[in-house]
């Protein structure tokens, strides 16, 4: 879909759109920005790729990682919120779990 946030501040107009669409088992949004203040208009852009997980996959990276896990189905706005915290059993050892590589966008299993 289309979504758009924008600021109307008197020095200081935002627009950010984008557009978002699934590839595989990926949320891929192409951001647009368009920042003006009295001194001008600039454009930028971003491309996000935010890996999509199931609740299962969740709950075994929580654990692969050594982490007890809970899920709160509504979380702090409504679309849940997964606790990890240390084990109350320290000598548990992380489960085996496939080699997961880290963005700041998300995680992404490896094939």
């Amino acid at each position: 879909g289309v979504h758009a946030i924008f600021v109307d501040e008197p020095e200081l107009k935002i627009a950010r759109m984008n557009v978002s669409e699934r590839v595989g088992d990926l949320a891929v949004m192409d951001m647009h920005y368009l920042v003006g203040t009295p001194g001008g208009v600039e454009c930028y852009t971003e491309r996000f790729e935010l890996g999509l997980f199931t609740h299962n996959e969740y709950l075994s990276a929580f654990r692969a990682a050594g982490l007890e896990v809970s899920h709160d189905p509504d979380g702090l706005i409504g679309r849940g919120l997964y606790i990890g915290a240390p084990r109350s059993d320290e000598a548990a050892a992380p489960d085996s779990a496939p080699e997961v590589k880290r963005s700041s966008a998300g995680a992404r299993r490896r094939p």
